[in-house]
């Protein structure tokens, strides 16, 4: 760049663009338009959310912060800064576009960054470019995805108030439509799979709170009426995942480096599901006693496993073979780990008389995705195409607008759930409404959530009924939390208080769609 260029936004305010409107839940969190922090000349000087010089965004897909330059000018080349502390839900953005026009409303994109990356977190990332050419032009754009959050120290924008010859007039792109789903994933999307739920084991033995035995998984699998009769099935699909905070060596934590779980870890989860008249053996036991029940001789019940997360952070995780261990800083390693864990279930699986059942598929178990880390993105796409290859599926359950929510299918899952985390909040119930629009208009299903059976927690849930009736999610595919084995539904079922009592009745005709 010569010596004329300089920073041509220094100290100007950008009209920030959202993609897609902020919810009322997110829009306040993110820092006030008119905050200057952006382009003050000011960089942090740490790497953490707690330094003063970062612009914050929060949620809404995607920002474009567009500047006036009040007249032409030759502009040349960029410099943006962000924080990456995933710990924090701070993501670098996947796309980083500068654009640049001549009316402000016709745009041509001059450089396109796909993946931002870094090796260690917390840092800051700086992503900048000598333009391949240099460009005429009075507007300028800046173009990211928020994931979460995103966090900006600084932009600036290299050019001249002199306008050369050698610059080029702006041609502008043609516009590209987004042609989003705007339809709810059904059953028959998906192999007429419709209610899937979660059951959560790898609790303490003592007592067995996570070994589901057959008397309590059959209320799940055979709906139980007011006479205590099994009178039809009931969710006809199971995914079986651990708590993350109760294994031998602490936890199962897929994004905590003081605590990346090890082999024993791993085992402990498959032995837990396989334990001998628990979990999945009393799921079989259970759908061939409503079988018998119900007459539906052909009947089948759905199951998938979880595929664990390799935190990088463990170079001494152990293997199936003794004297050899995995070391997860290379990205081998973190393979044969997921491989040996998504083989072993299904050999498990094989092995056992489960004739009532049939294995679908394997749950990715992060609840985000870490765009930064190259590593991950890798092992994402290793795991769904294995999964592939063995001609089964893989699911995912992000949490409220979590990183890579908009983007499960490019990155391979074939169904995704996004959870409202009503439950589990302080936020109005307009949340579950906001859930029920971004899923639908990206093709995804709901998750249902339940965290307790008090009054509040009753009301709650019983919001996300009356929801998916109005919104028409009730017809869609679902999922469903509600603690760990056997769960609030079977607590309900046994309640003598009939507004919790109402609760197993209720998710009965709602999975049935007979609820009004």
């Amino acid at each position: 760049m010569s010596n004329k260029t300089k920073n041509l936004i220094l100290d100007m305010q950008p009209k920030i663009l959202f993609a897609v409107e902020p919810t009322p839940q997110t829009e306040q969190l993110n820092s006030p338009n008119d905050a200057s922090l952006l382009t003050d000349g000011k960089y942090a000087t740490n790497a953490n959310i707690y330094d003063t010089a970062f612009f914050k965004f929060c949620r809404g897909i995607e920002r474009r912060l567009v500047f006036d330059l009040g007249a032409d000018r030759e502009i040349a080349g960029f410099k943006a800064s962000f924080l990456y502390d995933t710990q924090t839900a701070v993501n670098l953005p996947r796309v980083l576009k500068v654009l640049l026009s001549e009316n402000g409303t016709d745009w041509q994109a001059v450089h396109k960054q796909f993946g931002l990356f870094a090796d260690e977190e917390p840092s800051i990332v700086a992503a900048e470019a000598k333009f391949d050419s240099v460009y005429k032009a009075r507007f300028a754009a800046f173009e990211f995805n928020v994931d979460c959050w995103v966090f900006c120290d600084e932009i600036e924008l290299y050019g001249s108030e002199t306008i050369s010859e050698n610059a080029k007039t702006i041609v502008p792109d043609p516009i590209v439509y987004v042609d989003y789903p705007n339809k709810y994933i059904y059953p028959e999307d998906f192999h007429n799979v419709h209610d899937i739920m979660l059951f959560y084991n790898c609790l303490a033995k003592n007592p067995p709170v996570g070994l589901v035995p057959k008397e309590k998984i059959l209320p799940y699998v055979g709906y139980i009426n007011k006479d205590g009769k099994i009178a039809d099935t009931f969710f006809d699909s199971y995914l079986f995942l651990p708590f993350v905070s109760n294994a031998p060596s602490g936890g199962f934590y897929y994004d905590n480096p003081k605590a990346p779980g090890n082999f024993s870890d791993w085992k402990y989860y498959v032995d837990n599901v396989f334990e001998d008249g628990y979990n999945i053996n009393a799921l079989n036991d259970a759908a061939g006693e409503v079988k018998a029940a119900t007459g539906r001789h052909d009947y089948i019940v759905n199951v998938f496993f979880s595929v664990l997360f390799p935190v990088r952070t463990q170079t001494q995780f152990g293997s199936p073979v003794e004297g050899e261990s995995f070391d997860f800083t290379n990205v081998a390693d973190r393979k044969t780990a997921i491989k040996w864990l998504i083989d072993e279930q299904m050999v498990r699986i094989d092995k056992g008389d489960y004739k009532h059942l049939k294995l679908l598929g394997f749950y990715w178990f992060h609840e985000s995705i870490n765009f930064g880390d190259k590593q991950e993105l890798e092992l994402i796409k290793y795991t769904t195409d294995y999964v592939r290859s063995l001609g089964l599926n893989t699911i995912w359950i992000p949490y409220y607008q979590a990183s890579g929510y908009n983007s499960w299918a490019e990155l391979g899952f074939d169904v995704a759930c996004m959870q409202p985390n009503y439950a589990f909040s302080k936020n109005p119930p307009k949340i579950v409404y906001d859930c029920a629009e971004a899923v639908k208009k990206l093709g995804m299903c709901l998750e249902m959530e339940i965290g307790g059976l008090t009054q509040e927690h009753v009301d709650k849930y019983n919001i996300y009924l009356k929801a998916g009736v109005e919104t028409g999610y009730m017809d869609a595919l679902h999922m469903y939390y509600q603690g760990g084995g056997p769960g609030e539904f079977y607590k309900a079922l046994n309640s003598n208080d009939p507004y919790v009592n109402a609760v197993y009745h209720d998710t009965y005709k709602f999975v049935k769609h007979t609820l009004k």
